[in-house]
């Protein structure tokens, strides 16, 4: 049936292979995820966002393309809130934003 069809494909697809980060916020947790094959080792890439706060999404993303073996080139956003100091934690990639708030 294709009730049965459709478990089968949601079960397949949680078996994927996945690499995960788990994110500590004062909300709780969150888990970046990437699937293994979603990037080849030493493939450079840039990783774009729409939000810069503190970076622990960001550091969390850099970590994640680290431990697949990926090489992070850079990283942007739409809006930085340099207030909260969120670009300390891109362990020195180059970061743009276009638009920034102080305050």
């Amino acid at each position: 049936s294709q009730e049965n069809e459709l478990q089968e494909t949601l079960e397949g697809a949680e078996a994927l292979a996945q690499e995960r980060v788990t994110l500590l916020r004062k909300q709780g947790k969150t888990d970046v995820e990437i699937q293994e094959d979603a990037v080849e080792k030493g493939q450079r890439v840039v990783i774009l966002d729409d939000l810069l706060a503190t970076g622990g999404t960001m550091r969390a993303s850099i970590d994640l393309f680290d431990k697949v073996g990926a090489k992070v080139v850079g990283a942007a956003c739409m809006i930085e809130l340099t207030f909260l100091n969120g670009r300390s934690k891109l362990k020195g990639i180059p970061f743009d934003a276009l638009m920034a708030y102080d305050e």
